[in-house]
């Protein structure tokens, strides 16, 4: 059965919610698909990026991504409720969350594993750390003068959206619905 998800294409971290998913094995997901644009001439948002920028961060630190971001974010700025989990762990109390599948069926995706996002969304956080992460990213206050420039310069959204995108906050119109992100 796992091969003839495979050759569907349909064995990616979406159809698989409580699986644990290391970094090399997301690339491989994206891998399978065709690139939308060569590399450089358009912009488009994908979580693949994150990944392979969190391997980069362990190749040249040494570290483990957990480890990084703990010693050079989370620490300094003391966001001391705010967790880059190993496994499915989820710290208590929390809400529970619920996720809309294509066929439109509300499920309670509490459970799943976030290891699907890696770098680019396996952390788990309070509101309070939430607000100094949002006061401080804002402010820059991690960024070196060059890293803020480079933060602030926007770039056209992908395909036909209303807005321009920055590495911090995008705003765009999808399926009549106007949706803020921020990355």
């Amino acid at each position: 059965m796992a091969l003839q998800l495979q050759r569907r294409h349909q064995s990616g971290p979406a159809q698989q919610p409580f699986r644990q998913w290391a970094p090399r094995e997301l690339l491989e997901v994206a891998y399978r698909h065709p690139l939308l644009f060569p590399p450089g001439s358009a912009f488009d948002y994908s979580n693949t990026n994150t990944v392979l920028l969190g391997m980069v961060v362990e190749k040249v630190s040494g570290q483990s991504l957990a480890s990084f971001i703990e010693q050079h974010i989370l620490q300094p700025v003391g966001m001391i409720r705010t967790v880059f989990p190993a496994g499915a762990e989820m710290p208590s109390p929390h809400a529970r969350g619920y996720f809309k599948m294509p066929d439109g069926k509300v499920v309670d995706a509490t459970d799943w594993n976030p290891s699907w996002g890696w770098a680019s969304g396996n952390m788990i956080s309070t509101l309070e750390d939430m607000r100094v992460w949002a006061r401080d990213f804002a402010m820059g206050k991690l960024l070196s003068p060059a890293m803020k420039r480079e933060r602030d310069r926007f770039l056209p959204a992908p395909r036909k959206a209303t807005a321009r995108y920055t590495v911090w906050r995008s705003k765009t119109r999808t399926a009549g619905s106007d949706t803020m992100a921020t990355s």
